[in-house]
């Protein structure tokens, strides 16, 4: 929704994501977020509404529980501040016992407000509509009226009332629809309103009401479109009204959601189902409209909200893709749209299934989702770091260093790169989008470069083993040269000096009148191993420290500049040599940062009054020698696991996986054909790219144009087994069709196809081997849709995926739905209607068999292995243990939780717990029962309101393997899964030492004592496990909350301190232990 929330001058776009409000503002070049609110409650509707008198808008939120708040904003400390709350929100302690209010509303809750602020209108429950009085621009207590219609499709209040007047959208016992009015009157009763809609078209399900002057309705069917002000109508055929008017519409079009453009409401923006996106204009003058004309604009992503912003901006927002951001024109598109899609928000959701595979064997996963629906459905590739956009490709090998240059005069060359190898040096040139290779005079191309770059006052400098050379950029010949007696071995620089080390000799250069000054030597102890005199001050063409690291006594020194004294030596101890060192400042915080030869990384932050280097930080980057190379705002760290290290707004240091397995050299390579652009090299190839803007979850787009159901990988093939669902028009309705699907794992590209039969939908799928075979195959399970109460068959069909086909190797013909697949044993496990079924695959005869069946769940929605168990999640009837005896080939029941729960995923946490997710937005963890009396019962051993809707739980971590083994002693982190959501939301669990569980759990209450939740709603209310089945709740228990501990991080030093005395813990051992598991798990 759009309004002035945060300011009379803000326009605001505020989204709601279940249970996260995000706000923005719009401005000249679009979208600029502004401000993430999380919500104690899953939020089920929300609008804007501004009281007489005041200059800005209030939000009003409603959430599934029926609570309700409404929310501010204060600009002087730019947070979210709680105007009003409903009393029951103050409820901090669960109630069991407590009677539901009433029967809840059948098409969901519905929340509006009164266009001049007189009152909030509910409906939350059949027959009843509760009403909000606002006095003076505050909430008054509420109270019900009783509503003779039960089968509530809409709710609106109309415009220009006397007294708030109410329209109502229902059905009737016979399905036909109509829509009444009521006068809400002082005595808090309704009383027969203006006029009334009886028998309306039996699609509609939106209305529009319409400010003055035009006022009155408009119902928005199938086959038209009425805009109605009184008791009667005519059509356009026998001339329109000033009071109604209708518009027959030639093909059916089934409109969700709708937008004003204008305050008037003439021109109103119609989305479709299909992602259709129409204008509606009312045509007349002054309060009447005497025609409707409906034009059509383009397709969009299907709406779930259309918002008109300003000046042609249009927000499309979407559940089932991607939200784009479109700018309405007056002349059509190349596409033969009336708009540009200017920006584009991303939605994971809806993830139906995902896989997670480390490809690259970077010891990092990645999600691939299968997202969306209809023709938004998609794949989702979803990494922990950033991404490279590769704009050009040369294959080089050999390359031993990489520094571009600026040109010195104008002319057609945007920039160069500098290239060097073992026993010369190239240059390559960027003209245009050409990179080819130059000649720049002055250059010595016949050795090996060491160091290249730009100086003050249009210098180049050339730095090669035996000597330096200033060269004039603009006239291409040498200015100055310096000829050492010892060859030189390292060099760094900055625009005005030049630090160079030869063995144990180090010496420093300044830049004068386009001349080599020398300044000063030094012998250090033992060999210079690295160097670096990075600006680290305001001053940004020169410094006053560097920082030099030596061989030997592996250690590395802090010294003065120009006159290289010693101001620290810091000892590093072990036996590996520093390789690269870089001293940076990022927001105002110093960082010394040295790569050893062995792939870790040492961090510091450095006092530039004290000279102290302080909160030392180790992990492991990879397993080749890492090299460090300054960028902008960042460091850029070149290894066999390619990182950016940057700082992030709560003041950390954040090292974000790149998605390159290799790269040995870097350099900035900023132009106008490439802006923003960075060269890249490895063993055998050079590389222009871009990085991507640097977060934390990198997600990158395969469209599909139809919806992915399930998805597998197999690591020997490096394939995709994807199972989709298309759904085509035939000319009678909508028919769909499924198909199995073979990609390739890196670049998505289909390799095969095989069409399943007619009514035929894919369900489950898996790769899978088989003892004393070395392929690997995919198992695929489907149902046959049919008109019956439960399906009563399908197909299991194994294939092989040799040489990127699929080849049917064997099917079986199955009595139900085949749920889930998984291998187990070398053999395959299916979850069948109510059955689970061992599989065995017979090479020589090509069989696929049932060996064993057992019979003991409602439906085997899920099924998953390990060792020698089966775990069930039912679709009524929780989870159980199956466990499988090789002697005899049988399956008996080891273990189950015998409470009505309906699950929607599950997965093995460990050999001992058991992690499932149910239908009322919960996740819990049941383990063996301990005593004997209770054997052969699953017992709860924790339990968390997730409040979204969990698709699926797989092993697996986004997070790179950082090894922060010196972090905190006995942190321990293990058996670490993902989750995915409806929403489109990503989770993580893994389990904790006991030691610091104890250590957060208590953290966590701290931090909950400080933060309070925005709009009055209670934190342990809303994370209670819930069972709305049975109207059950329980406090959480056995979990922490990772987004509560990270608040830790963002706290007042007055607060955190406050906490760290109550835990008797020091502050920075507590920031150690929340800032590691950040790390491993995001």
């Amino acid at each position: 929704m759009v309004g002035n929330f945060t300011g009379p001058n803000d326009l605001n776009l505020i989204l709601c994501k279940s249970t996260l409000i995000e706000i923005y503002t719009v401005g000249e070049d679009g979208l600029e977020s502004m401000l993430d609110v999380n919500i104690y409650g899953r939020i089920s509707s929300m609008f804007l509404y501004r009281n007489p008198g005041e200059d800005r808008d209030q939000l009003f939120l409603l959430t599934e529980k029926g609570h309700f708040c409404v929310l501010g904003y204060d600009a002087q400390k730019s947070e979210i501040i709680t105007k009003a709350i409903d009393e029951k929100s103050l409820v901090t302690s669960i109630v069991n016992d407590e009677k539901p209010a009433g029967v809840p509303a059948s098409n969901g809750q519905i929340a509006i407000v009164d266009p001049e602020a007189r009152m909030i209108g509910l409906h939350l429950h059949e027959g009843f509509f509760k009403v909000i009085p606002i006095e003076k621009g505050q909430l008054q207590t509420a109270y019900d009226i009783r509503l003779e219609e039960t089968q509530i499709i809409e709710m609106k209040f109309l415009h220009g009332c006397v007294r708030p007047t109410l329209m109502v959208l229902y059905h009737d016992a016979k399905e036909s629809r109509h829509i009444k009015t009521y006068e809400i009157v002082p005595q808090k009763e309704f009383i027969e309103g203006p006029w009334q809609l009886p028998n309306i078209e039996p699609s509609v399900e939106l209305v529009i009401t319409l400010p003055p002057p035009l006022l009155g309705i408009l119902v928005i069917g199938e086959r038209s479109i009425i805009y109605h002000k009184g008791n009667s109508i005519t059509t356009q055929k026998t001339g329109g009204t000033s009071r109604n008017c209708s518009l027959s519409l030639n093909t059916p079009k089934l409109f969700k959601v709708f937008g004003k453009i204008d305050n008037s409401g003439r021109r109103i923006l119609l989305g479709e189902s299909t992602g259709a996106l129409h204008c509606l204009i009312l045509q007349g003058e002054g309060d009447k409209v005497t025609k409707l004309q409906l034009e059509y604009l383009g397709v969009t992503s299907i709406p779930s909200t259309i918002d008109y912003l300003d000046n042609g901006l249009v927000f499309v927002g979407s559940t089932t893709g991607d939200s784009q951001l479109i700018r309405l024109t007056e002349e059509k598109t190349p596409e033969g749209y009336f708009f540009n899609v200017l920006d584009r928000i991303t939605n994971l959701g809806s993830i139906v299934d995902f896989a997670v595979v480390d490809i690259n064997k970077q010891n990092q996963g990645q999600m691939i989702t299968c997202s969306g629906a209809l023709k938004d459905g998609s794949l989702r590739v979803v990494r922990n770091g950033i991404g490279v956009q590769e704009h050009a490709q040369v294959d080089l090998k050999g390359i031993k260093g990489l520094w571009s240059i600026d040109p010195c005069k104008e002319g057609e060359v945007e920039k160069y790169l500098i290239v060097s190898f073992v026993a010369e040096t190239r240059i390559l040139s960027m003209v245009g989008e050409e990179l080819v290779e130059s000649n720049l005079k002055g250059f010595d191309l016949d050795k090996k470069t060491i160091y290249a770059g730009n100086l003050i006052g249009d210098l180049y400098i050339q730095v090669t083993a035996k000597g330096i050379s200033l060269i004039d950029g603009k006239k291409e010949m040498i200015r100055d040269t310096w000829i050492p007696e010892a060859q030189i071995n390292l060099c760094s620089a900055n625009a005005t000096q030049i630090l160079i080390a030869q063995g144990k000799d180090l010496s420093i250069f300044q830049i004068q009148n386009q001349k080599l000054i020398f300044k000063s030597k030094r012998t250090m102890d033992h060999e210079i191993s690295c160097l670096n005199i990075n600006p680290i001050e305001h001053n940004k063409n020169s410094s006053s420290i560097c920082v030099v690291g030596l061989w030997t006594d592996i250690s590395v020194r802090l010294l003065s500049v120009p006159d290289l004294v010693e101001i620290r030596k810091l000892e590093l101890g072990g036996e590996i040599l520093p390789r690269s060192v870089i001293l940076k400042t990022l927001d105002h915080i110093t960082y010394l940062i040295i790569a050893l030869g062995d792939g870790n990384l040492l961090s510091y932050t450095y006092d530039m009054k004290s000279g102290d280097l302080e909160n030392r930080k180790k992990l492991t980057l990879g397993t080749r020698p890492v090299i460090l190379n300054d960028g902008h705002d960042h460091i850029f760290a070149c290894s066999d696991r390619p990182s950016v290290i940057q700082h992030t707004n709560t003041k950390k240091l954040l090292f974000a996986p790149v998605n390159l397995k290799d790269v040995t050299y870097m350099c900035s390579f900023d132009c106008p054909s490439f802006p923003n652009s960075i060269a890249l090299s490895n063993e055998d190839t050079l590389t222009i790219g871009t990085v991507d803007h640097v977060q934390k979850l990198h997600i990158s787009t395969i469209p599909l144009g139809e919806v992915p159901r399930r998805i597998a990988y197999q690591d020997q093939s490096k394939t995709l087994c994807l199972l989709t669902v298309k759904t085509l028009f035939d000319g009678h309705g909508d028919v769909e069709e499924g198909w199995v699907k073979l990609l390739d794992a890196r670049t998505f590209e289909i390799q095969d196809v095989y069409p399943l039969q007619a009514d035929e939908t894919p369900t489950a799928v898996a790769s899978v081997s088989f003892s004393n075979n070395t392929i690997e195959y995919y198992v695929v399970g489907t149902a046959y849709i049919k008109e019956e109460p439960e399906c009563s068959s399908g197909r299991i069909l194994l294939f092989e995926g040799k040489n990127r086909k699929l080849r049917l190797q064997a099917e079986l013909l199955v009595t139900g739905a085949v749920y889930s697949l998984d291998g187990f044993q070398e053999k395959i496990i299916a979850g069948v209607n109510s059955k689970v079924l061992l599989l065995k695959w017979d090479e020589a005869s090509k069989e696929l068999s049932i060996e064993f069946d057992y019979e003991g769940q409602s439906h085997a929605l899920h099924v998953v292995t390990k060792g020698d168990f089966i775990l069930v999640g039912d679709l009524q009837r929780s989870m159980s243990l199956l466990l499988y005896t090789s002697v005899d080939g049988t399956i008996k029941e080891s273990a189950r939780d015998y409470n009505p729960l309906w699950m929607t995923a599950v997965s093995f946490l460990d050999n001992e717990h058991f992690l499932g997710a149910d239908d009322c937005y919960n996740i819990f963890c049941l383990e063996n029962a301990s005593s004997v009396e209770d054997r052969g019962k699953l017992e709860v051993c924790g339990e968390f309101h997730v409040g979204q809707f969990i698709n699926r739980i797989r092993e697996g971590s986004l997070a790179m393997a950082w090894d922060y083994a010196n972090e905190v002693k006995g942190l321990s982190l293990s058996n670490v899964h993902l989750f995915g959501t409806i929403s489109g939301s990503v989770g993580v669990v893994a389990t904790l030492d006991k030691e610091h569980f104890k250590i957060l759990t208590d953290l966590q209450a701290q931090i909950l004592n400080v933060v309070k939740g925005v709009g009055g709603l209670d934190y342990n209310l809303w994370r209670a496990w819930k069972n709305d089945k049975t109207q059950t709740t329980r406090l959480a228990k056995g979990f922490v909350d990772g987004d509560i501990i990270a608040k830790f991080l963002d706290l007042p030093p007055e607060e955190a301190k406050k906490i760290a005395h109550h835990l008797d813990m020091p502050i920075e051992l507590i920031q150690k232990i929340v800032e590691t598991l950040t790390n491993q798990l995001h």
